[in-house]
This record gives structure tokens, C-alpha cells and sequence, in this order.
């Protein structure tokens, strides 16, 4: 039976750090599904493998009618559009990682599918604020101070609110070096 692990955190928890180097030391075991996001990609994101396809919305749009998606979901900023986030369907492995945020745990749980309701594992990667701070602040482009704040407020904000819990919560509070 395949194991569906949903990967969740706020902004600079450790997310597109942790999965490619768990994927790069369980091999053939899992599988990590591709997300796409209507985000514009930071620099450090082109050209390399990064967790996330970057779509334009219309894009956007034809896959999510299309039914492209096992699901989607937005996520919300304040005085912005949302940015749009889907996850394609993963080739078969024994365990499948589907990357998210946690404003996919603010969502009802039949979001997802019956197929990953029925064997799913919710792990959140956690870090501390001035972790989180460091990371967010050391992206290119640098955010702005009002980015970064809203950034940091999400976790405290939305956890009350979560309609799914994490299963695991990984406390990823080594700030990250190159």
C-alpha cells in the first residue's frame, strides 16, 4: 500500500531544503509529486530542480478545469491576488510526497483526494521565528519588511484555524547554509 506524505510549513520552515535531500537518500523509495504555483519563481529557482513548475494564471486555470490536479488550493496576502498552488499526480512509489504550505491544512479535508485521505501522514517542518527570519530575508529577491512580517505572522495566525493536523511536526531550526 502506498504511503501519501503531505509536506507543510510556513515560509522558511526548511520545506524545499528537507524534501530533495530526503528524496536524494531514500532513492527509489519515494517519489515527489510536482507542484505548480502561480508564484514568480526566485531567481535560486530557475534552471535547477526546484519543487515548484511556476504557471502563469491561465495556465493555471486550464490545468485546474482540466483536472489536471489531485488538488489545489490558494494562499492568501494581504492587499495581493492569492497565489495559486496544484499538485500533479506523481509517478507510482511506495511512499509519495506531495510539497505544500500550511495554508493546505486550512482547507476542508476533502480537498484531497479519498486515495490520499485513506493512508496519509501530515508532516509539518517547523523552525523558530529568527530562523525563519534569517531565510525568508536571505531570498533573492530580498522581500520586503511588510512581506517578511506576514511571513512570519502565518504560522501563529493559521494554526488555530488548521481543519487538518500535522501527524509529525520536524523541528528544522538549523538556519540554512549554502
Amino acid at each position: 500500500m502506498t504511503t501519501h506524505v503531505i509536506v507543510v510549513g510556513s515560509s522558511g520552515g526548511g520545506k524545499s531544503f528537507l524534501i530533495p535531500h530526503s528524496l536524494a537518500a531514500l532513492g527509489d523509495l519515494i517519489q515527489v509529486a510536482p507542484r505548480a504555483t502561480t508564484r514568480e519563481p526566485r531567481p535560486d529557482e530557475l534552471g535547477t530542480n526546484a519543487l515548484d513548475i511556476f504557471l502563469d494564471l491561465n495556465a493555471f486555470a486550464r490545468h485546474a478545469t482540466g483536472g489536471d490536479f489531485l488538488f489545489h488550493w490558494p494562499k492568501t496576502f494581504p492587499n495581493n491576488d492569492p497565489i495559486l498552488y496544484g499538485i500533479f499526480p506523481p509517478p507510482p512509489a511506495p511512499v509519495l510526497v506531495y510539497p505544500a504550505n500550511n495554508y493546505l491544512l486550512l482547507c476542508p479535508p476533502d480537498t484531497l483526494p479519498d486515495v490520499i485521505r485513506s493512508n496519509m501522514v501530515i508532516v509539518e517542518i517547523a523552525a523558530d521565528s529568527q530562523t525563519r527570519a534569517l531565510r525568508i530575508l536571505g531570498r533573492d529577491p530580498q522581500p520586503s519588511a511588510q512581506e517578511v512580517a506576514y511571513r512570519l505572522l502565518d504560522t501563529a495566525a493559521s494554526t488555530a484555524a488548521f481543519r487538518m493536523r500535522p501527524d509529525v511536526v520536524i523541528h528544522n531550526g538549523r538556519p540554512h547554509e549554502e
